[in-house]
């Protein structure tokens, strides 16, 4: 999962990308997700998977949302959502260390 540049924030083939996935998972969901693009912006995109991140940017939220065919996880804010996907990182790369076929073990 990588965050998207500011100038793919504007427009290109990852933000389409991600909004096909969010659209797409929106419409099997009988639109219970509710997204919208007035409501989100794609702030980050899966290169071989369906996971997509969505921060709103109306003044009433800037929640992140992690959508993955189905609404995954929502973070009240950017920061929190920062800092759960780098706590994520650190135990997987522990897991890796004590992997005995990937790490020292």
């Amino acid at each position: 999962m990588d965050l998207l540049s500011a100038s793919e924030l504007l427009g290109g083939e990852r933000f389409d990308r991600a909004w096909m996935l969010v659209e797409a998972a929106d419409a099997g969901s009988g639109g219970s997700l509710g997204v919208s693009r007035d409501l989100y912006v794609p702030c980050g995109v899966a290169a071989v998977d369906i996971d997509v991140f969505l921060i709103g940017v109306t003044g009433e939220s800037s929640s992140v949302r992690w959508i993955a065919g189905q609404e995954v996880e929502r973070f009240d804010s950017f920061g929190e959502f920062f800092e759960e996907m780098i706590s994520y990182n650190e135990e997987t790369l522990e897991e890796l260390r004590l992997d005995p076929w990937l790490g020292a073990g």
